[in-house]
């Protein structure tokens, strides 16, 4: 038996006596929390420092009432306490079938299908950044100050980041953050770490079965919450979900998701540099390049529409 699988039963039948485990099998880890799943039908997450500690918590508290607002399956947190020595949280609820919803398996189904997926996700999103903010405020959910956290990742892309860019790359960086200074949004109860691997879905079935790892919840601009579907779903996907998802105006919205999306390609660069991790710094440095370039290649394609569209207007002058 794998000997964090032994602890983890001495500390359940410490803290939740009343719990008969008949299995228990490692389900995963992350920076924060390691889950295990329990007679196959009960997840118990365990954190692993104070800061995961703290997210668990603050998932205990909120988790149970956004469940019965949103109209996805979500961790129902069913139970929860403190465990060992440093008295770090720990979560139970019932397992959410599933499997992670990859690219491929939303590609390789039906436009018909594909169409559902996108509505259901948007369904899901709508609900969850309708959530009542003061009953986020009072189970600790921070608010994101993204003035603050953009001043600072320009200082820092200045002092790190700029040495191991081009002017292009620079100037494109100094763009993004110079128009979007002054963010115009209304806050909202944001996931904030939605990815593939966090929507589940029944293969057999073809349908979605949940969303889970609500540990970096926000209060921030709900935008942010379509950024990691653009990341692992692309344009295609946007194009296909966006017709449901209409709170903005479409070119608005596109704006302020690619400024998201540099933002965030900024704070992994910052991250890898200051963990000395070339590779990561290498990747993410190819990401931002990969955004000027599709940038410049949007201006000149929108360019070459504009002077299209102004010789077609001109001509049916000309022709009158």
């Amino acid at each position: 038996m794998n000997p964090g699988i032994g602890k983890a039963k001495r500390h359940l039948a410490l803290v939740y006596p009343e719990l008969e485990v008949r299995t228990i099998e490692l389900a995963g880890q992350g920076d924060f929390a390691r889950a295990y799943t329990i007679n196959n039908g009960l997840m118990v997450l365990f954190a692993l420092n104070p800061e995961g500690s703290k997210s668990l918590a603050r998932e205990a508290k909120l988790l149970p009432c956004l469940a019965k607002h949103v109209d996805l399956p979500i961790p129902n947190v069913s139970h929860s306490g403190q465990y060992g020595d440093n008295n770090y949280t720990f979560i139970c609820y019932p397992r959410i079938p599933g499997i992670s919803l990859s690219a491929k398996h939303f590609f390789d189904s039906s436009r018909k299908e594909q169409n559902r997926f996108a509505e259901t996700i948007s369904r899901f999103l709508h609900r969850l950044h309708s959530f009542d903010l003061d009953k986020a405020r009072q189970a600790g959910i921070k608010e994101r100050n993204y003035r603050e956290e953009n001043a600072r990742y320009l200082e820092q892309s200045r002092e790190l980041i700029y040495p191991l860019i081009n002017q292009n790359v620079r100037d494109y960086i100094e763009r993004q953050f110079e128009t979007n200074a002054g963010l115009h949004f209304s806050p909202a109860l944001v996931h904030d770490d939605l990815s593939a691997e966090h929507i589940l879905f029944d293969p057999r079935l073809r349908e979605i079965t949940g969303i889970i790892d609500f540990s970096d919840m926000i209060i921030g601009d709900c935008i942010e919450d379509l950024m990691y579907l653009y990341d692992d779903f692309g344009v295609e996907f946007m194009d296909i979900f966006l017709e449901y998802y209409n709170d903005r105006d479409r070119n608005s919205l596109l704006e302020s998701l690619r400024f998201y999306h540099a933002r965030h390609t900024i704070a992994r660069i910052l991250w890898a540099v200051e963990h000395s991790y070339q590779p990561g710094i290498e990747r993410r440095i190819k990401d931002l390049v990969d955004l000027v370039e599709a940038s410049i290649s949007s201006i000149r394609k929108i360019t070459t529409l504009r002077r299209k569209n102004d010789k077609d207007r001109n001509s049916r002058y000309a022709d009158r």
